[in-house]
């Protein structure tokens, strides 16, 4: 699909405020091995870790590390929930990667 086409899609979902609230479960329904959503909020464990939704679970935990600051407000005017905000060119989220649970073949990455 041609970026154009997604971002079109993109638009069109954000445009809906019922689609707004049901994102994480429209992202699920793709079946994705890892979901992000850097919403971390609460009493943070030893590592600064961020949670895996994707069927993989937690092998699949992201681990930030540089200028990451979370939570901070969400991007969608409105919305309740948390984000996270990556400062310079160190701010990250690390996730491990093993061929022998995540594929060896091509990938998609998708953010916004």
């Amino acid at each position: 699909m041609a970026l154009a086409a997604v971002l079109a899609a993109a638009a069109g979902i954000l445009a809906s405020a019922s689609a707004r609230a049901d994102y994480p479960s429209t992202v699920l329904g793709d079946g994705p091995v890892a979901y992000f959503r850097l919403n971390e909020t609460g009493v943070l464990p030893t590592l600064d870790q961020a949670a895996n939704l994707g069927s993989l679970g937690a092998l699949g935990t992201g681990l930030y590390s540089g200028t990451a600051i979370h939570p901070v407000a969400g991007a969608l005017a409105g919305e309740t929930t948390t984000a996270a905000r990556f400062f310079g060119d160190n701010g990250r989220v690390a996730v491990p990667f093993d061929a022998a649970t995540m594929g060896s073949g091509v990938f998609t990455i998708e953010a916004w």
